[in-house]
C-alpha cells in the first residue's frame, strides 16, 4: 500500500512542478510524458533496484548459511515508496534539458545545477536512510557494526549505480515521441534554425530517430 500511494504522490510532485516552477520547467516536461506507462515503469524501476539489492546481499552473506534473504528484496521495494519521488524529478530535469540542450547531461542555466544537484543530494540521503542503515542493521547478524553498516552503504551504491544501466534501456518508452518532438524542434527554430523549413518533416524525421536510436543513446535524438 505504501508503495502504490507513492505512485500517486509522484503524479502530484511532477505536476506541481511544472505548474508552480513554470520559470523552471519551461518546456512543460509532464505533457511529454504516457503517464500510466510512466507509473509501471517506475514499478519495474523499484523491482530492478530491489532485486540489485538483494543479489548484492545474498553474495556479501553467502558464508552465512544457506537462506534467500528475502528481507532486503522487501526493502528494497519497501524504500522505493520514497525513492520514486526524486527519481521521478530528476527524469522530468532530464526531459527539461534534453529540449533546451540536447543533453541531458548538461545544465541550461544554474538554476537547474542548483535544483537538479538539492534533488539527487535528497534522494542519496535517502538512500542510506531507508536502505544503507536498514542493510546494515540487518549485516550485523553476521558481521560486527564497524564491518555490517559500511557493507550495508556498500551494497546500496552498487545497487544504485547498476540500476541506472538497467533503467536507461526501457524509461525512454515512457516519453511521448510525438509531442517530445514537437518541443524539441520548437527549441531548435528559435535557436537554431533559419530560413524555410517544413516543421511536420522535422518532427517526423525527430520521431524516427528517437525510435531508431533509444536502444543505444537513451533518449537523446539526433542533432
Amino acid at each position: 500500500m505504501d508503495y502504490l500511494a507513492s505512485l500517486s504522490i509522484v503524479v502530484g510532485v511532477m505536476a506541481a512542478i511544472g505548474a508552480l516552477i513554470p520559470w523552471y520547467m519551461e518546456t512543460n516536461p509532464i505533457s511529454m510524458l504516457r503517464i500510466p506507462l510512466f507509473m509501471l515503469l517506475m514499478t519495474v524501476n523499484a523491482v530492478t533496484f530491489a532485486l540489485s539489492l538483494w543479489l548484492v546481499s545474498v553474495v556479501v552473506l553467502v558464508f552465512s548459511g544457506v537462506r534467500l534473504h528475502g528481507v532486503m528484496f522487501y526493502q528494497g521495494i519497501k524504500s522505493y515508496a520514497i525513492l520514486n519521488i526524486p527519481v521521478a524529478v530528476i527524469f522530468v530535469i532530464a526531459i527539461n534539458r534534453l529540449i533546451l540542450v540536447n543533453d541531458f547531461n548538461v545544465a541550461p542555466g544554474s538554476g537547474d545545477v542548483v535544483f537538479a544537484t538539492i534533488v539527487a543530494l535528497l534522494g542519496f540521503a535517502l538512500g542510506i536512510w531507508l536502505v544503507a542503515v536498514p542493510a546494515g542493521r540487518y549485516l550485523r547478524r553476521r558481521y560486527r557494526p564497524a564491518v555490517a553498516y559500511p557493507l550495508g552503504l556498500a551494497i546500496y551504491v552498487f545497487a544504485s549505480l547498476a540500476n541506472p544501466v538497467v533503467a536507461s534501456q526501457y524509461f525512454s518508452n515512457a516519453l511521448d515521441e510525438h509531442a517530445f518532438c514537437e518541443k524539441y524542434i520548437s527549441a531548435r527554430v528559435s535557436s537554431e534554425l533559419r530560413g524555410t523549413y517544413d516543421k511536420d518533416c522535422l518532427v517526423g524525421k525527430c520521431v524516427a530517430a528517437l525510435k531508431n536510436n533509444r536502444s543505444n543513446k537513451g533518449m537523446e535524438p539526433t542533432r
